[in-house]
This record gives structure tokens, sequence and C-alpha cells, in this order.
């Protein structure tokens, strides 16, 4: 008998037979690297003519478009969801001379693939208070998104968020993108600062106070500074917690606190987990943490 050989050639979808197009591979993620479904595609290409059109992400979040037409830096594409953000594809201009993801190109019998991020939406207040406590009532609160867009110069997705205090010291902005977010404003001369990464699908409350703690962490036989100190602070009545490390001088400052009671609890590789209670005052506040080696 003679040998019977069998040959297979395999070939993306849409890519089987010989054409004068090309093909695009959108894939939608979440913050998390997850599948973002049902998510929309909006494709156009005004440079070519070509019409605007939809499509829907897959269950993995993916979605293949074929028989596109050959075209350099021109295919606009936007990715949106019902409660998510968004994000599009930049033109190259003045304004915008390097972007992170330039306006896709399709090229003859290639496949182009881009990734977007997208997901749920959050809800920021803010809360300003003045040197006594007392809500700071008409003051400007400007608020930076820090997403950029493109690079040399630096371009922002947002522009800032001017707003103004309510009697109660607030503001509020709804349906905000998750990212980092710089916060500022002046309470009697005073410039108050907080940087904040902002969880997808969250609701937060955030304070602007002028009230800080420094804080040094030091080992009780030798006074010795301990650096990558871990230190939670949580005030006593619940409003306000944080976590930060102690640098390499053995320091931490924990700014924008309210004055009251507070709970300190102090880790370090190699010592007993210390927890103190200290009060913070409208004055400066400083304190020392002494830790007992095991």
């Amino acid at each position: 008998r003679n040998p019977v050989i069998l040959s297979t050639f395999i070939s993306q979808k849409g890519l089987e037979t010989a054409t004068d197009s090309g093909i695009m591979r959108i894939e939608v993620l979440n913050a998390s690297g997850q599948p973002v479904s049902g998510a929309t595609i909006n494709v156009r290409n005004d440079a070519i003519g070509l019409a605007a059109f939809t499509e829907i992400t897959d269950i993995n979040g993916l979605r293949v478009v074929p028989v596109l037409p050959p075209a350099v830096q021109s295919y606009q594409v936007t990715i949106s969801k019902d409660g998510y953000s968004t994000e599009s594809t930049q033109a190259i201009s003045v304004a915008n001379p390097n972007p992170y993801k330039p306006h896709l190109t399709i090229e003859l019998q290639k496949v182009t693939e881009a990734t977007f991020i997208i997901d749920l939406l959050s809800d920021l207040q803010i809360q300003v208070f003045q040197a006594d406590d007392s809500p700071a009532a008409g003051v400007g609160v400007e608020v930076q998104n820090l997403t950029l867009i493109g690079v040399e110069p630096d371009v922002y997705k947002y522009d800032p968020w001017d707003l103004t205090t309510n009697a109660e010291g607030r503001v509020s902005l709804a349906d905000m993108e998750w990212g980092d977010y710089a916060l500022t404003a002046t309470v009697g001369g005073t410039d108050l600062s907080l940087d904040y990464n902002l969880d997808p699908g969250v609701a937060v409350q955030l304070y602007l106070t002028p009230h800080y703690l420094e804080l040094l962490v030091k080992d009780l036989m030798s006074g010795d500074l301990i650096e990558d100190a871990m230190v939670s602070l949580t005030r006593i009545e619940g409003e306000i917690e944080q976590v930060r490390s102690s640098d390499d001088a053995g320091e931490i400052v924990f700014t924008n606190l309210l004055t009251g009671e507070y709970e300190l609890e102090v880790e370090a590789p190699g010592y007993a987990t210390q927890t103190v209670e200290i009060e913070i005052s409208p004055e400066a506040n400083s304190e020392e943490v002494l830790l007992i080696s095991l």
C-alpha cells in the first residue's frame, strides 16, 4: 500500500483567502486584567470615508473585525459600556504629539491587535476642614485625574475639576474613572493636598485637613531607626484609616487627619507588633514608637 499524506493549512479567521484588506483584533480588560464582555467597540475612519460601526465583545472580552481597508493611523476606536469608564485611541496633534494609544493602522493581510482597559465608575466625596475642625465652606478644591493619554508633553485624559465647597465643606463627584488623583485646596493660607488611588466601583469619602502626624519607628534597645515598618493609623470613631511604610530614616508622615483619638498598629520583620493610642491635636503632632526585637 502507498502511504497517504495529508496536509492542513491553518490561518487566522478572516484571512483564509487572499484579500486586499486586513483584520483588527480588539481585547477589552478591566483594571484587574479580567475580560470585559458586552463592551461596545465603536470604529470609524474619516480619512478613508469609512462610516462608523459598532461591535460587541464576547465572553472573553474579544472581538475580531475582518475585511478592513488598509490605512495608516486613522482607525479611531472607542470602547464603552454602561456604568464603565471609556478608552479611545487618540489622533496625533500639536496638543498631543505622542499619544500612548494612537489611532490604529490596518495593514494588508495582517492582524492589528489592540488592548483597551475600562472598569466600573466610582463616586468621590471630599470634605475640607479648617484648623479648628470646622467645615471650610466656600473653598476652592481642584481634583486632577492623573491618567495620561500622551507624553512629551504630558497630556492628561481629563481636565481638572475646579469645585467650591458647600456649607458643610463638601464637594461631590459622580461617575469618576478609577486611577490616581491629586486633590488640592487652600484654607486660611495653608495649602492642603492629597494623592489618592481610586478603586473601580466604589463610593469614597476623603478629607483635606491641616493636621498631620510625624512618626519615628525605633528599636527599643539600640535606638536605631527601623525602615519598612508597616503602620496602620485608625481613628477611634472610624472615619479615617491610613496605612504607611516607614522610609530608610524610619519616618512616616500621615496627613489630612481630623483631631481626636487614634490607634497605631506597628509591624516590622523581627519585631513584636506594637499597638498604641495617640491624640491628634490642632498643634504639630510627632510621636516615637519603640519596637522590641523577637
